[in-house]
């Protein structure tokens, strides 16, 4: 039933945020997520938190990249631009 409404959420929603605070691989379901999204063509935009690097897939597939929660708050989503991840990527 989970795992059904997650797919029935990101069917329909506009944009995912994702929060990336470490590159650890505990987080696959977040990662399978963005995977998804990203193929069903939705907008992803990944909040960077404290880390030194970043799993290259998510980095390079979203829309935009944003370094923590300060930046995140000024962002207007409905007029996001596009933006590269400047963080090291393995």
């Amino acid at each position: 039933m989970v795992f059904d409404n997650d797919i029935e959420a990101l069917n329909n929603c506009d944009m995912v945020v994702v929060a990336s605070y470490d590159n650890s691989e505990h987080h696959g379901g977040s990662r399978w997520e963005s995977g998804y999204a990203y193929g069903i063509g939705k907008k992803i935009v990944v909040v960077h938190f404290e880390q030194d690097d970043v799993s290259l897939m998510i980095a390079n597939g979203c829309f935009s990249n944003i370094n923590g929660l300060e930046e995140f708050k000024k962002i207007d989503l409905n007029n996001i631009e596009p933006s590269k991840c400047s963080l090291w990527q393995t």
